[in-house]
């Protein structure tokens, strides 16, 4: 006879394949991600702005182009996000929208920047192109693939805008070529490390639903197996007894009529 509480063996959603894990993820976080996305973009925009000061500061004789540029691009990317948000675009083309508006940023202000007379002032201004890349890998939730991409657009911009300037001797472009890999290769690890690790809390979480689903359901196994006669499978004396005295407290408190039939039957066994 079998087992009454044999259930199905320990099951671990670890075991499906990896594409359907990979499906189930996207689907749990989808509209969190959408929401980091939006908010982490309106943000980012602000900041942006705001470093129109700086042009102000140390590019003056182009801050007009400079802070145009970072309004318009601003603008036009944030429309952009909205639009998709209000159409119900799924989480992966607001992350590139979002990646995108990064890019357009920094190639928008490094254009019009480049343009200044104070090419000394420049040369190190526009390093601050790093905080691009790190928004990039850090502050979004970014897929890995999607941060890696982008910030690589990041990093050709900013040695195309290094090899710009001719008059800098070779140790500069060295050193800030060196900083900006540095950046690149470092938030790029932690982005991988941060998706793995959001990753594995999902699959531990989907781990600890499936076993306190099998421990709900070998408890009602066992709820059966006290109150069933193994041999015929009706409620056994267990059962009758605590079925007797939920009916016998509802008569008690409410008048509830119920009624008992014994029947003796013979050589049942």
């Amino acid at each position: 006879m079998t087992d009454p509480i044999d259930v199905d063996a320990p099951r671990d959603p670890r075991a499906q394949p990896a594409a359907v894990l990979q499906a189930l993820y996207q689907e749990h976080s989808e509209e969190s991600r959408k929401h980091t996305t939006r908010q982490g973009l309106w943000i980012a925009v602000l900041v942006y702005l705001l470093f129109s000061i700086s042009d102000i500061l140390l590019i003056a004789d182009v801050a007009r182009h400079t802070v145009a540029a970072r309004f318009a691009i601003s603008a036009i990317m944030l429309l952009a996000l909205e639009l998709q948000i209000r159409l119900r675009q799924d989480a992966d083309a607001i992350d590139r929208t979002a990646a995108l508006a990064l890019i357009l940023a920094y190639a928008g202000w490094l254009t019009t920047a480049l343009m200044t007379s104070q090419t000394a002032v420049m040369s190190y201004y526009m390093v601050f192109g790093a905080i691009f890349m790190m928004s990039i890998n850090l502050f979004f939730n970014f897929p890995f693939r999607l941060s890696l991409m982008a910030s690589t657009v990041i990093v050709l911009l900013f040695f195309a805008a290094l090899l710009s300037f001719p008059q800098e001797e070779q140790v500069y472009k060295l050193t800030f070529g060196i900083f900006c890999l540095s950046c690149f290769i470092f938030t790029s690890y932690v982005n991988w490390k941060l998706n793995h690790e959001r990753y594995n809390v999902f699959l531990n979480a989907l781990v600890a639903k499936a076993r306190q689903e099998e421990a709900a359901e070998r408890g009602e196994a066992l709820l059966r197996l006290s109150n069933t006669d193994p041999l015929t499978g009706l409620a056994n004396r267990r059962a009758i007894d605590e079925t007797l005295r939920s009916l016998w407290a509802e008569w008690r408190q409410n008048g509830q009529p119920f009624a008992v039939v014994l029947v003796d039957v013979d050589f049942f066994k």
